[in-house]
């Protein structure tokens, strides 16, 4: 069974998506523990 081109297309945004959303709660759990620990992210992402 092929992949419709829309099918992959809506797939595509979802996981697109679901990638920001990953990046941003990233971002917020390492502040969290930097303003726990006062230890800088070792990547020198942005701390909020």
């Amino acid at each position: 069974m092929a992949v419709t081109k829309k099918r992959y297309k809506d797939v595509l945004e979802r996981l697109n998506e679901q990638e920001e959303h990953a990046k941003e709660w990233r971002d917020i759990i390492n502040t969290y523990f930097y303003r726990k620990s006062g230890i800088a992210d070792e990547k020198g992402r942005t701390i909020y």
